[in-house]
């Protein structure tokens, strides 16, 4: 017996085995009986043995045939099973969606994955967090299909850009600092503090334009918050990091400075998965 046999064949057998009767299955099928019985014995060929007795008042099943009535209703269902998986994944219903982003992104990812989930149930995730120096990293590797990043320069980005938001920019600081009961903070003020020991990484710094004597190097945000709150320095971050401090940090806002949110694509072709994403960020995030 070949592997490959056609699923016609099976579905024309499978009609004449329920209905011991090639006329009463033929014309369930809407073909002729001539039709129908040469579909059985081409499967009878590829089969190599008898699969149905023929006598005056219908068909009967033998051995082989009983057999091939069970495992060919499985396959049927296997192959219908498989359709609509092929299918559900061109509409981007199943499959799956890598995400990198920065720890500032975190509520915005959980609110979209959540929505993602609610309409498409099939969908499967990985969240990876990535510190700001690293956060394309996952795509340029191409283990993330989007990311979600801060204050990326479109100039001279290898990645599309879409901006979804801009916030203040704060000075952290513990409760007991100095500045924190300010409404807010002056440039002037901050370049004032450049003294005082700052938790963050050299490359957010330089990006803000602020550069203090004296610096820690923390590259995890729950980390630096942390140490803020155990007063081992101060810090500046986003407003959407307020969400993530204990009660004894203080967000206090810088004048004149913001922080840019920002979805990253690579320029390789998406997958459905990865447009439906895109379209809900853009329906959450609109220009």
């Amino acid at each position: 017996m070949t592997s490959e046999v056609d699923l016609r064949l099976i579905r024309s057998f499978l009609a004449v085995a329920e209905e011991s009767h090639v006329g009463r299955a033929a014309e369930r099928l809407h073909v002729s009986q001539p039709t129908l019985s040469r579909q059985v014995q081409a499967l009878e060929a590829q089969v190599g043995a008898v699969l149905l007795i023929r006598g005056p008042h219908g068909v009967s099943l033998t051995e082989a045939g009983r057999e091939l009535m069970v495992e060919g209703e499985r396959l049927l269902a296997q192959s219908g099973r498989a359709l609509d998986r092929a299918r559900r994944a061109a509409r981007g219903d199943l499959g799956h969606l890598s995400v990198g982003f920065v720890g500032s992104a975190l509520d915005a990812v959980v609110s979209l994955l959540g929505e993602m989930r609610l309409r498409h149930v099939g969908v499967a995730f990985t969240l990876t967090e990535r510190p700001f120096r690293e956060q394309t990293a996952g795509l340029a590797t191409g283990e993330d299909d989007v990311a979600f990043v801060r204050d990326e320069n479109a100039a001279d980005s290898a990645w599309r850009l879409v901006e979804l938001l801009r916030e203040d920019m704060c000075l952290v600081v513990p409760a007991t600092h100095p500045m924190a009961e300010r409404v807010r903070v002056t440039r002037k003020e901050l370049l004032a503090m450049a003294g005082e020991p700052f938790l963050s990484t050299r490359r957010w710094m330089s990006l803000k334009g602020f550069e203090p004597r004296s610096m820690d190097e923390v590259a995890s945000t729950v980390a630096t918050l942390r140490l803020v709150e155990a007063e081992v320095g101060v810090s500046l971050m986003p407003a959407r990091y307020r969400s993530q401090a204990g009660p004894g940090v203080r967000f206090v806002p810088v004048a004149g400075h913001t922080s840019s949110l920002q979805l990253a694509l690579p320029h390789r072709p998406q997958s459905a998965v990865t447009r439906l994403f895109i379209g809900l960020v853009a329906e959450r995030f609109p220009p």
